[in-house]
């Protein structure tokens, strides 16, 4: 097995220790034999995971068996609509008692146990772990106190921020007793302890009313049996039972109700409709009882089977209703119709001499039931004319015409329960029961026994007919036929005949509409008007005695009988008598509109009345619906609002991540024991020099502050200690921490190979640079996967890093063959940076300062853009804006995630701001770019069907669209992000190096010069400036990064001394070299380059790399776009020195800084610039 594989995770040992440190001897070399009781100096102690075992799960389950069952029971998908068993009920009261148990034992052991896991990770905060760490006395028995839940110690040790500097330099840390893991930790603490109380408020254990077994009616076999709580309420008729009642029936029960009718009585069977704009109310009027719903037609009211205000309690049910509104208005005389319209109309008169006429026309059908089979909401609208006139000479004559409309709705609606507040609902649209058969719906609605699937009805040896009522309920569905009834038609003598009398008994008609029903009660051949209107001397006095002493004329007593009194009471003949009683009626229902309105809207409500009541009547106990009550059963319920599930939800996600944390916190490291408790603190206390601890008696102030100034640090000492050292060998324990330069060339020389450095994060692995040209040529070496792995290629937002390390060669052959050496696109970017010199960096003739960063990169966006984007994009402030910034919160996203553990990476990523930016970047350049290709194929389209030639777009848009299908969006981010940032540093570089040796100015421009004015802007020209090409080279060397040919092993790969590199290495190859003064020995050297290149170092080229010089990487993944860089760059030196004096600030001096092993050109520089001369120089035109 090779040393890489034995490479172990570091720990901290081989450090030297001030001689105050508390230190635990660990001998090197042969043991002593240790007895068989011994315990290791250092362990894992498992107390914490017992603890964890314990509280997590009482934590955990209560809440969410709370959460739970505040929207259903355990075992039940719902608290509605849901049969419980005396098991479920039995076990909804059993749980919630148990969880106010659990909940008070959790409020009793949070704090001790959280203090116990607190405790032991201040056993680790205390323990040595890393080099320059440093803990007092004091700090140390504030924890051993458990200074997080002792407010006297938060007091002394407040405020957390409060900091000292030693004397002597050292770092700054706080004074007193606090630390920041007392702080944090009673933090914890408190978020921890103020949950159950929170919990407390937030949820409470209420009451709801739930339906169990007993309450169903269908729980039992056959209703008429019941075995439960329900009682039946009444009966619905069902609409294929309706269709069949006799026209007589109604009439017959309607003439009753109307000759006994009172204007403010309220039928039982009326029901306010609430949904109306003015639901109907019984109102007392001064001087009259109360106005009933007759005196108010505008009301809303509607009549069903069952009385006013029926409840169901815990059942739902739905019960047909029907409303009826009516619209009177006077109509001239010529518009009563010459023919009463309708396959049956209604039509009826009355006359006597010429002295009074009547007519009576309802157009339509009489006798054809109104209604569909469907329980759906329907309408229809029936219409009646009246024609009255009287040329009595005894009195002026009087003449009118009304047409009255009458509107009615039939559907269904809900009853009040206790699922709605006992407050009924509107008229339901859509009767919905998706599955008659299903044995859970949202409404208790049951059709009779007789619909149940199994029900058979046989004849037994007497000739007696036998039900059997088996098989599943069935509920109603939206059309419901009695023909669907097993063993349809049923025997006679199980339903009831209609009762109709011997005048009323036309069997061949059927009810009509409300209006056309209830104009055949007042004027059709049975009633009273009809029999007037053939009366003669011997049969008025007949008449006159229902109409006067038995009070059968309609709506005689609707106003206490003094409509007629006076004619009843009168002298005249009979005949005479019969006359003024019938003008009266006439003139009472219809001379008024108003008048008319409420009595039609009494007639029509009655005549819904006794189809829906005597229907319901006729077929009760056999095809009629039974509606049910029944009171439920209260079982405890947790409630709690959402609000609250949020937030506590919240917290105890908090103190989770937190209890994680304390657990990777705790096990990091092996402890020495397992809490600081007195035994642990007497064995520190007798590790310290004599006189630290001062003894039994008064305690001065210097003692005090030797107890806050003497480090108490816990640590691990070697007896055989060599000298320490940041860098270890791959194979040894060792690994480093990753920062300093000196690091690689001292690791590299000490233990002569590759050894490994270590990241918070990563690790990487440096190789001599004599590995270079292996490196270079090694197939299973990718730097593309390395790319993706250390920039997250993949997550939502970094789709542009995806693009640019993909495994096609699609982006790299474009980059190589249309962005290198390509003279057409030269002019292009010339132009760009003559605009963007000009408007970041101006044209004033005087010294100014520019925005380093700002600038510097706008101009490198600019110009890059040109040739990515084509130069209209470029121009646009939006887009270069919106580039800059993606690059911008990309990189930052980076080294955000890289101080997350690699688990959660994806995660975060979702809610960091920089990673948000980037997807919002991301999805606007997706936009724009798409806009841009659809402009361009516009034009493109338009100039064929001009017959003109095609336009020609030179840039990357449109070399990668003609290509691949890539989102064409990321292709921008992914060239923006491989260009601007690194093109822009090195511009930076350039600049400063330029400024700060200004010797080399002159001989620069008269190189730019002359290969301008040789060869105009082309490669050509570009090429020839070699001073300039060794500058930037030079340039490059001095910002270049510590290492170099970064790459993953895609395989166990064998290096060349014969150690085995394992699949999944990170390499990188040393590159401190560079700033090796043996090898360079000035610091900047414009010259250095040229120089070897006219020596003939081929190599010593800008775009060369060699086995010493690697910024471009080397190989197969040398960068491609290494031409275009050079071009751009001594392009845009050619505008800023031709154009532009430059320097450095007085007194600034500038060089890169080291961040990691990488540097950053100094991001602060003091940078002036000055215009030379006015207009463009003719050389770059």
């Amino acid at each position: 097995m090779s040393p890489f594989q034995n490479a172990k995770e570091p720990h901290v040992e081989n450090e030297q220790t001030e001689s105050q440190h508390t230190l635990i001897p660990r001998k090197n070399g042969v043991h002593p034999r240790t007895r068989p009781t011994e315990i290791p100096t250092l362990c894992y102690r498992h107390r914490a995971l017992w603890v964890l075992a314990l509280y997590v799960p009482i934590l955990v389950v209560p809440w969410a068996l709370t959460c739970v069952l505040a929207y259903h029971p355990l075992d039940l998908p719902s608290y509605i609509q849901t049969d419980f068993t005396e098991s479920n009920v039995s076990t909804q009261r059993c749980i919630v008692n148990a969880l106010a148990v659990l909940n008070s034992l959790v409020s009793v052991v949070t704090i001790p146990l959280v203090s116990a896991l607190v405790a032991q990770a201040a056993v680790v905060y205390t323990q040595r772990r890393r080099k320059n760490q440093t803990i007092s006395i004091s700090q140390t028995f504030a924890l051993a106190d458990g200074g997080w839940s002792n407010p006297s110690v938060l007091y002394e040790a407040w405020p957390p921020w409060k900091i000292r500097t030693t004397g002597n330099g050292a770092k700054a840390r706080q004074s007193g007793s606090g630390s920041g893991f007392l702080w944090l930790a009673a933090l914890f603490v408190f978020i921890c302890s103020i949950q159950q109380p929170i919990r407390e408020g937030f949820v409470t254990t209420g009451q709801i009313l739930v339906m169990t077994t007993k309450d169903d009616p269908a729980a039992s076999q056959i209703f008429s049996l019941r075995r439960g709580r329900y009682m039946p309420l009444g009966f619905d008729p069902e609409p294929d039972d309706m269709s069949t009642i006799p026209e007589g029936a109604v009439v017959q029960r309607l003439e009753n109700s109307l000759a006994s009718l009172s204007s403010s009585e309220v039928p039982t069977h009326l029901w306010p409709d609430l949904q109306n704009m003015a639901p109907f109310e019984l109102k007392e009027v001064p001087q009259m009882k109360q106005l009933g719903p007759w005196a108010q037609p505008a009301s809303g009211f509607f009549v069903a089977a069952l009385p006013n205000g029926t409840t169901t309690g815990i059942l739902r049910h739905r019960a047909m209703r029907l409303n009826s509104t009516v619209r009177c208005n006077e109509i001239e005389q010529s518009s009563f119709p010459s023919t009463c319209a309708g396959e049956n109309p209604f039509t009826s008169n009355f006359s006597s001499s010429g002295r009074f006429g009547v007519r009576i026309c309802v157009p339509g059908q009489r006798g054809k039931f109104p209604w569909q089979l469907s329980r759906s909401r329907q309408d229809t609208v029936e219409d009646i004319f009246v024609d009255a006139n009287s040329t009595d000479t005894n009195q002026a004559p009087v003449s009118y015409t009304q047409h009255c409309t009458v509107k009615t709705t039939r559907g269904y609606f809900e009853l009040g329960s206790d699922r709605n507040g006992g407050i009924y609902g509107p008229l339901l649209e859509q009767w919905v029961e998706p599955d008659p058969l299903a044995q859970k719906a949202k409404f208790n609605d049951y059709l009779s026994d007789f619909w149940r699937d199994g029900n058979k009805l046989e004849v037994d040896e007497q000739g007696q007919v036998v039900s059997s009522y088996e098989g599943r309920w069935r509920r109603p569905s939206e059309v419901d036929k009695l023909t669907d009834i097993p063993g349809w038609p049923l025997p006679g003598y199980i339903e009831a005949d209609w009762p109709v009398g011997p005048a009323f008994n036309k069997s061949n008609m059927t009810m009509a509409g409300p209006l056309m029903t209830s104009a055949v009660t007042l004027f059709g051949e049975n009633s009273l008007f009809a029999a007037a209107n053939e009366s003669n001397n011997s049969t008025a006095s007949l008449v006159l005695e229902q109409t006067c002493r038995l009070n059968r004329l309609p709506f005689s007593a609707f106003r206490n009988y003094r409509d007629y009194a006076a004619a009843c009471e009168s002298n005249m003949s009979d005949d005479e008598k019969l006359l003024q009683i019938m003008k009266k009626f006439i003139d009472v229902l219809f001379s008024d509109w108003v008048f008319t309105e409420r009595y039609l809207s009494a007639s029509v409500f009655h005549a819904n009345e006794a189809m829906l009541v005597q229907t319901s009547q006729k077929t009760s106990g056999c095809t009629a619906r039974t509606l049910f009550s029944s009171p439920g059963t209260y079982i405890p319920k947790p409630e709690v609002s959402l609000t609250g599930i949020i937030i506590i939800s919240a917290l105890l996600l908090l103190e989770l991540i937190g209890l994680a944390y304390l657990a990777w916190y705790i096990y990091q490291v092996p402890t020495w024991t397992a809490m600081l408790d007195a035994l642990a603190i007497a064995r520190i206390t007798n590790s310290l020099d004599k006189g630290v601890i001062p003894a039994i008696g008064s305690m001065t102030d210097a003692d005090m502050q030797r107890l806050k100034e003497t480090d108490a640090l816990v640590g691990v000492v070697e007896t055989a200690a060599e000298e320490y050292s940041d860098a270890s060998p791959v194979g040894e324990d060792k690994l480093v921490e990753l920062g300093l330069a000196k690091l690689i060339s001292e690791g590299l020389a000490k233990y002569e190979g590759p050894f490994m450095l270590a990241r918070p994060h990563a690790k990487k692995i440096v190789l001599p640079l004599s590995h270079a040209g292996w490196v270079k040529t090694n197939k299973d070496l990718d730097h593309r996967e390395l790319a993706r792995q250390d920039f997250y290629a993949g997550y939502p937002g970094f789709e542009g890093q995806t693009t640019l390390h993909s495994q096609g060669d699609m982006l790299l052959d474009v980059i190589k063959t249309k962005l290198g050496q390509n003279n057409s696109i030269m002019p292009v970017v010339n132009a760009s940076l003559a605009d963007a010199l000009t408007i970041h960096w101006g044209t004033e003739n005087t010294w100014h300062s520019i925005d380093w960063q700002k600038d510097t990169t706008a101009i490198m966006a600019r110009a890059a853009s040109s040739i990515f984007v084509g130069p209209d994009l470029a121009h646009d402030q939006e887009w270069l804006t919106i580039i800059q910034a993606y690059v911008g919160a990309y990189f930052t996203s980076v080294s955000e995630l890289e101080g997350y553990p690699s688990w959660s990476r994806p995660i975060m990523q979702r809610f960091l701001p920089n990673a948000n930016a980037c997807r919002k970047y991301r999805a606007r350049v997706c936009a724009i770019t798409k806009k841009e290709i659809s402009r361009r194929a516009e034009e493109t389209q338009k100039a064929k069907l001009t017959g003109k030639p095609a336009p020609h777009y030179n840039d990357a848009l449109a070399w990668t669209h003609e290509s691949t299908n890539v989102e064409a969006g990321d292709i921008q981010l992914a060239l923006s992000m491989a260009a601007m940032l690194t093109t822009s540093e090195l511009f930076r570089q350039v600049l400063i190096d330029i400024a700060a040796h200004p010797d080399i100015i002159e001989p620069l421009k008269s190189e730019i010069s002359q290969q301008l004015s040789e060869h105009g802007i082309t490669v050509a020209a570009t090429q020839g400036m070699v001073l300039l090409d060794s500058v930037m080279k030079e340039s490059q060397r001095r910002s270049a990064a510590l290492v170099s040919l970064e790459r993953v092993a895609l395989k166990d790969t064998k290096l060349p001394d014969g150690k085995i590199l394992p699949r999944g290495s990170h390499i990188m190859v040393d590159a401190t070299n560079l700033f090796d003064p043996a090898l360079y020995p000035q610091d900047f050297d414009g010259y250095r380059f040229l120089r070897k290149r006219q020596e003939g170092d081929k190599s010593s080229q800008f775009v060369q790399s060699s086995q010493d010089f690697n910024v471009f990487g080397g190989g197969r993944h040398i960068c491609p776009g290494r031409f275009f860089v050079s071009n751009e760059l001594k392009l845009a030196m050619a505008h800023v020195l031709l154009k532009y004096n430059i320097r450095l600030a007085e007194g600034y001096t500038s060089k890169p800084m080291v961040v990691g092993a990488y540097q950053v050109v100094d991001p602060m520089a003091r940078f002036e610039v000055q215009r030379v001369g006015s207009g463009e120089p003719s050389l770059l035109v």
